[in-house]
């Protein structure tokens, strides 16, 4: 039988010696201050926007009608609208949005989406007073006239 060949020798890693810069000791240290994160901004709700908010009665294309407005922040609109029509009284949680005008109105608009379409009331809230029309899919189906 023949001998047994040699191992192989085991391999040689040369690792560099490292490399020490002269510190200077003498120079300044710049001390850097973290960065203060921003304070969230909040969106309020503009006062005269408050003053609007709240529940209006009155008749929306001949039928009776109540509006429950919430001016949010951003220019956001909810309502809930209670219309009483020949079959009962329907419930519709809506939104939309407002804009304020100078004198402390705002001109707003909401949409629903219904077996009907696409309802939307679009109109001017001033006061304790709102009015504007009614669309049905874009067309017009009459007007409404709400108070507090």
């Amino acid at each position: 039988p023949a001998p047994a060949p040699a191992p192989a020798p085991a391999p040689v890693v040369v690792v560099p010696a490292p490399v020490v810069e002269d510190i200077d000791t003498e120079a300044a240290i710049e001390v850097v201050e973290p960065v203060p994160e921003p304070e969230p901004v909040v969106s309020r709700v503009p006062e005269a926007a408050q003053a609007l908010t709240g529940t209006y009665i009155g008749r929306a294309d001949g039928n009776s009608i109540s509006m429950e407005l919430t001016m949010g922040a951003d220019q956001v609109l909810t309502a809930v609208l209670r219309v009483a029509g020949r079959s009962g009284t329907e419930v519709h949680r809506v939104s939309g949005t407002y804009t304020l005008t100078p004198d402390g109105a705002a001109d707003f608009a909401l949409s629903d989406r219904t077996d009907d379409g696409v309802v939307g009331y679009s109109g001017t809230i001033s006061g304790a007073s709102a009015s504007g029309i009614v669309t049905v899919d874009g067309r017009r189906r009459g007007r409404f006239s709400v108070g507090k």
